[in-house]
């Protein structure tokens, strides 16, 4: 497979626009993300609120950073998931999250899995939005391939 040379610098630039209600809408190019304010802060909950859709980035670049690394390996990935929660509390200065749990469900070609773990790991040191985060809350990993585990390890705060 031919990989084009990475850039050594990307811009990213959204726009979000108010929906005219309690919400509003994120442009992505051609796509759009809404997002709302959840029903236990007065709003609609029609769609994801802010921290919904930040926890699903985490999970996006983890799978597209784990899809980068395998490369010409991807014929030996079965499936590949990754949940992420978190919890958000009140303090005198608003609200900050806490921690950030990650999930990742793999399933790879029997006795592949050395190699898909060093991957995962890998993956999760290289995402540029887990590198960010880590620098400001715990986050605990816990990893699940082949149906075993779970591994878990913790980075950060």
């Amino acid at each position: 497979m031919f990989r084009p040379k990475i850039p050594e610098k990307v811009e990213l630039s959204v726009k979000a626009k108010w929906d005219g209600d309690m919400g509003g809408v994120v442009k992505i190019n051609e796509s759009e993300i809404r997002f709302d304010i959840p029903e236990e802060y007065g709003g609609p909950g029609r769609y994801a609120c802010p921290g919904e859709v930040f926890l699903a980035a985490i999970g996006a670049c983890i799978i597209n950073t784990y899809l980068y690394f395998a490369e010409e390996k991807r014929g030996n990935i079965r499936d590949l998931g990754v949940g992420v929660s978190s919890s958000i509390k009140l303090t005198s200065n608003g609200y900050n999250f806490e921690h950030v749990d990650i999930t990742i469900m793999l399933k790879v070609r029997d006795g592949w899995e050395d190699e898909a773990f060093k991957l995962l790991d890998m993956s999760i040191k290289y995402c540029y939005i887990t590198k960010l985060i880590r620098k400001s809350v715990p986050i605990n990993i816990y990893t699940y391939i082949n149906e075993q585990g779970p591994i878990k390890w913790t980075l950060g705060a």
